[in-house]
Order: structure tokens, then C-alpha cells, then sequence
């Protein structure tokens, strides 16, 4: 992606009505954070061409999203493998 594509994705996530934020500043900051990353050895960005940066590839296999079917989910939900004192809450325990 781009500086300026990720500059701007960023800004038009962060902005609000009430609390602006300074695009050029913004843009500087992200600049400045993608050419430090990309130097770092083993780093997770990698600069593709000059103004261009992407995810590493040895990075790539931990932000892969894996979709299951719904028989998978209903056979895990049917194990119950967590404990019983799990002390998470569950949006259906609290009604």
C-alpha cells in the first residue's frame, strides 16, 4: 500500500467531529513509522518499492483468517473442552 493510502485509512479512522487531527502531521508520523519498521531486521513491514510497503511474508500465515464450516463449530460447542471455572462472561450469561 501506499503512504498516503495508509495515512488517509488511518486519519478517516481516528478523526471526529470534535477532536480533528492534523493530515500532514499524521502523514509524517506514518511515514516516518513504516521506513523505521521496513530497516528493522525481520520486521513485519517490508518496503516494496519507494513509497510502496507491505506485510512481510513470514508474517503472512498469522494474519490469514481460517473460516470453518458450521459442523466444526457445533462439534466444538458440543465438547465443552473449556473448564468450568473459566472465569470469561459470555454475552448470553449476563441475560
Amino acid at each position: 500500500m501506499r503512504v498516503k493510502e495508509v495515512a488517509r485509512r488511518l486519519y478517516n479512522l481516528n478523526t471526529t467531529l470534535f477532536e480533528p487531527i492534523d493530515y500532514p502531521h499524521l502523514k509524517a508520523m506514518v511515514q516516518s513509522y513504516l521506513a523505521y519498521q521496513s530497516k528493522r531486521q525481520g520486521g513485519v513491514i517490508v518496503q516494496a518499492s519507494r513509497g510502496f510497503y507491505a506485510i512481510s511474508q513470514n508474517y503472512m500465515p498469522q494474519l490469514t483468517l481460517e473460516f470453518s464450516d458450521e459442523e466444526a463449530v457445533e462439534s466444538d460447542e458440543n465438547n465443552n473442552s473449556c473448564p468450568e471455572d473459566s472465569r470469561q462472561l459470555s454475552i448470553f450469561d449476563i441475560m
